[in-house]
């Protein structure tokens, strides 16, 4: 959602959830549309609770069922069992953009009153506040929960609800200074903006018992690591930070599929939305280096999961669990030094499991070698007549991170299980290519022009899958000039003069792109 979504809803190609105008309804099967649209339905019940969800939903259904139905009347179907101003929530549909929220805060420590104050920006100076929920919590300094008082009753979490450019939330009976646990379980799709210190991030990640929550103050913890190294690069990592992963890779054992959610380390698509920044090489690099320091510190207790007995012989929900931790751990050791790269290449023999299989075939495609070699021969010789495995061998190359990847795209576009006909297989290889955004965007133009000859030969047999490629061009402002013109160049070379598809065309011309 975030790293999606919120990146469209940023880019010229923002709009509602419910368009108010478009030239080809096909360029409307969107994350805003899709995300955006589930995440409003979940904000209803996350206001309501699961037994007035249910019962809403019940009656939507009985009175809808056979029918076309609106949203407006999924959202009518929940006005005779709340109170909620359901036509202030509906301006969730019909505004763009992604909505800020700053966060500030006061405490008295001779009262126990805590302020907390919330402050809406909205990205349009024609949009309005927006009704959202906010669910909130308290920890301590030693990150326990802290119990408080809230509209007459003592409690260690709230649900708070606002539609205001600005509202304040005053609680008592706080014994300590709290850090503030913030739109707990994503409650709001919103950026949220508080001015944490490192040392209440790690509390939050290593206590809070909101688990989004704990996530959140993880990848905040890493992004800002690898803001440091762009910085300075010689700069090393805090204690703290070092502490805090260390503390929750420990914990792998107990919930080893959380565990591996929340160390998994930011992408570079993620960091440069987060950063505001477009040098996607060396954000690259700086989270590299980032993730090595990070390896280097805990390579025992990465090598004692990564080579953990999993059980295999029958598939099993538990086993899950284990096997993303297992690879999360072959990611990091990958990069604390070429003796793991054995290691990773045995764990690919071995393996039982499609999981582990793409897994470690992706790790070894980072890194060009014998190894990465005949894995992928051996695994193409095993999955050549399966089209959806085939298209997965496609994908972990062009996710790939090394100086030929480029030339390598090139060189699987002529492969004979390649079918450019074939919208998916086009997604696997182009597609991801397009998201491995420090060689889409090469300083040399060479993604660019990869990308607009495949647009040019796309449009003319798939102009619905031509159109959703050109889409990877939204990042376009923010670029630097010369990436913009070299972008723009590349456009204009493959697809001037052409008659393009609606598609197409109402893409580029919506991100302002002249191919004349």
């Amino acid at each position: 959602m975030r790293e999606h979504q919120f990146a469209e809803d940023a880019s010229p190609l923002a709009h509602p959830i419910q368009p108010d105008r478009y030239k080809e309804i096909n360029n409307f099967y969107t994350a805003t549309v899709y995300n955006k649209g589930a995440e409003i339905i979940r904000m209803l019940h996350t206001f309501f609770g699961e037994e007035t969800f249910q019962k809403g939903v019940s009656s939507y259904l009985q009175s809808h069922d056979g029918s076309a139905a609106t949203t407006e009347d999924f959202i009518d179907a929940f006005r005779p069992y709340t109170d909620l101003d359901l036509n202030h929530f509906s301006e969730w549909y019909h505004q763009s953009g992604t909505p800020t929220c700053h966060v500030s805060d006061h405490y008295d420590a001779s009262t126990q009153i805590y302020t907390l104050t919330v402050r809406q920006e909205q990205p349009l100076e024609t949009a309005v506040p927006l009704l959202m929920p906010l669910r909130l919590g308290l920890l301590g300094a030693s990150g326990q929960s802290l119990s408080f008082g809230y509209d007459g009753l003592r409690t260690d979490e709230v649900l708070l609800s606002f539609r205001e450019s600005v509202a304040s939330f005053v609680f008592t009976q706080v014994a300590e200074k709290p850090i503030p646990s913030l739109f707990r379980g994503f409650s709001a799709p919103v950026i949220v903006r508080y001015d944490y210190s490192p040392a209440a991030l790690a509390i939050i990640m290593g206590n809070d018992p909101d688990s989004f929550n704990r996530f959140e103050a993880a990848e905040t913890l890493m992004i800002a690591a690898v803001q440091t190294q762009l910085l300075d690069n010689t700069v090393r990592l805090s204690v703290d930070f070092l502490l805090s992963f260390g503390r929750v890779l420990e914990s792998g054992k107990k919930d080893p599929e959380y565990v591996a959610e929340t160390l998994k380390f930011p992408t570079v698509s993620r960091i440069a939305d987060v950063l505001k920044r477009s040098d996607f090489a060396a954000i690259a690099a700086a989270r590299k280096g980032v993730m090595a320091e990070i390896a280097q510190t805990h390579a025992p207790l990465l090598h004692r999961f990564a080579v953990q007995d999993i059980v295999c012989d029958t598939w099993d929900p538990k086993d899950v669990g284990p096997r993303s931790l297992r690879l999360l751990c072959l990611g990091y050791l990958r990069l604390a030094g070429c003796d793991y790269l054995d290691l990773i290449y045995q764990i690919f023999l071995k393996a039982t499991t499609m999981t582990e299989k793409i897994g470690t075939l992706s790790l070894l495609c980072h890194q060009p070698s014998p190894e990465t070699t005949a894995a992928l021969a051996s695994f193409e010789a095993e999955w050549t007549d399966n089209d959806l495995v085939m298209q997965k061998w496609f994908s972990v190359q062009a996710n790939a991170e090394h100086d030929g990847l480029i030339d390598q795209v090139k060189k699987l576009l002529t492969h004979p299980r390649m079918d450019i006909s074939n919208p998916n297989f086009v997604r696997s290889l182009i597609g991801v290519f397009s998201y491995n955004l420090p060689y889409f965007h090469h300083d040399t133009g060479d993604g660019y022009r990869l990308m607009a000859d495949i647009l040019a030969q796309l449009d003319a047999i798939n102009p619905q899958t031509a159109s959703r490629l050109a889409k990877r061009f939204q990042v376009l402002p923010k670029l630097t000039p010369e990436h913009q013109s070299l972008a723009k160049t590349a456009l204009r070379n493959a697809l001037g003069g052409k008659s393009l598809s609606r598609d197409t065309d109402e893409v580029l011309s919506v991100l302002g792109i002249s191919l004349s």
